[in-house]
């Protein structure tokens, strides 16, 4: 049992190094000998010869065995503890040098080749096809996800143009049915909108965990939503039906600081308890 958990410990050691099992286990065995020829170890470890010269000859690269000469024949040697030790330390001293680098050409490669922009347009007469896509992915979500929206004043006031009532449906919607977790900034007049719905329509908001804060109508005045989830950045423009979708995540990342900066000098409303008041509850 004592053997397997330090076997265990120095596979966390080696494994890390590009050594393979059997290489890790060839060291191991290694280790129980001052010194030991080929046939010995081979019968020891019941890896045929010929494997067993080309894994030595892999620790030997690595430095973590030699060729030894005992009377006149060669034999194999495993670099002592103190050796591997001083191995590792310089592998994780050259880690520290290069990860500046690395860092930054993750960072060009992120935005080349893992990011992606996606933009949604629909015509004002037609099935509202950029919104409902937007909304579509969110009510996707799996449950207890924690999702991050500011809401521009602009949005509050489309929904009672014209054009408004099916969006203002999938927001009701949306906020009922998900199962996801919503922190929103919105508008005083959004808040007095909510709260002007009828009973029935009020009484679906008491379903979803929802953080509001409350801005007054001129800090949020543009027309776009901004939704935050993980790292992906939704930005919608209801007057138009466009949106655009961000998948990187120094955008997330940076839109999230905006949502905490925001809600710093935004008022927290218990939005269940302002139903509960509206409904008599």
């Amino acid at each position: 049992m004592y053997h397997a958990i330090m076997k265990q410990k120095l596979n966390d050691v080696l494994y890390p190094l590009g050594l393979t099992k059997s290489e890790v286990d060839v060291y191991y065995k290694l280790l129980a000998y001052d010194h030991v020829n080929i046939s010995v170890l081979s019968r020891e470890t019941k890896i045929p010869r010929t494997s067993l010269y080309t894994i030595l000859a892999t620790l030997q690269k690595r430095e973590l065995a030699r060729q030894i000469t005992v009377g006149g024949h060669k034999e194999w040697q495993a670099a002592s503890p103190e050796e591997l030790q001083a191995i590792v330390n310089r592998s994780y001293q050259a880690m520290e040098k290069v990860m500046p680098d690395l860092v930054g050409r993750q960072g060009y490669k992120s935005l080349h080749k893992k990011g992606t922009v996606e933009f949604i347009a629909g015509e004002k007469t037609k099935s509202r096809g950029a919104l409902r896509t937007l909304y579509s992915n969110l009510r996707a979500l799996p449950k207890h996800e924690h999702v991050y929206i500011i809401e521009g004043l602009g949005s509050v006031a489309y929904r009672s143009g014209s054009f408004g009532s099916a969006y203002a449906r999938v927001w009701q919607n949306l906020l009922t049915d998900a199962s996801f977790v919503l922190h929103a900034v919105v508008s005083r007049s959004s808040l007095e909108e909510i709260l002007a719905l009828d009973k029935s329509t009020l009484q679906l908001f008491l379903k979803t965990p929802i953080s509001l804060y409350v801005l007054d109508d001129d800090a949020l005045d543009f027309s776009c939503d901004i939704v935050v989830h993980k790292e992906q950045v939704f930005f919608a423009h209801p007057p138009h039906n466009t949106a655009a979708i961000i998948n990187y995540k120094y955008t997330a990342d940076a839109m999230m600081s905006v949502f905490d900066s925001v809600v710093l000098s935004a008022q927290k409303v218990n939005l269940q308890a302002e139903v509960h008041k509206r409904l008599g509850i």
